[in-house]
């Protein structure tokens, strides 16, 4: 297989990718996969939280057995209402 034949096929992949990708932007911007879409965007983005302030998380359930469960929800409110602010 030549370089030039080989460069027409990945040019070939990559228009049929990035077309399929818009055609899933499209889709995701109206309905039920609007609400899915801005759904899954929140749990990466409160993952991505927990995974860097997981230490904070562990110090505040140490703190207090009986009480740490609730400032541990109070911290994931506050970060998600920080976050619907940004937007």
């Amino acid at each position: 297989m030549s370089l030039d034949v080989l460069s027409a096929y990945v040019n070939s992949e990559a228009r049929g990718l990035e077309i399929a990708e818009s055609e899933l932007k499209l889709r995701r911007s109206k309905g039920l996969h609007k609400a899915a879409a801005k759904s899954q965007e929140f749990a990466m983005e409160f993952s991505r939280f927990l995974t860097a302030y997981s230490g904070i998380v562990n110090i505040v359930q140490a703190v207090d057995a009986q009480y740490g469960g609730v400032a541990c929800a109070t911290l994931s409110l506050l970060f998600a209402v920080s976050t619907l602010g940004q937007h």
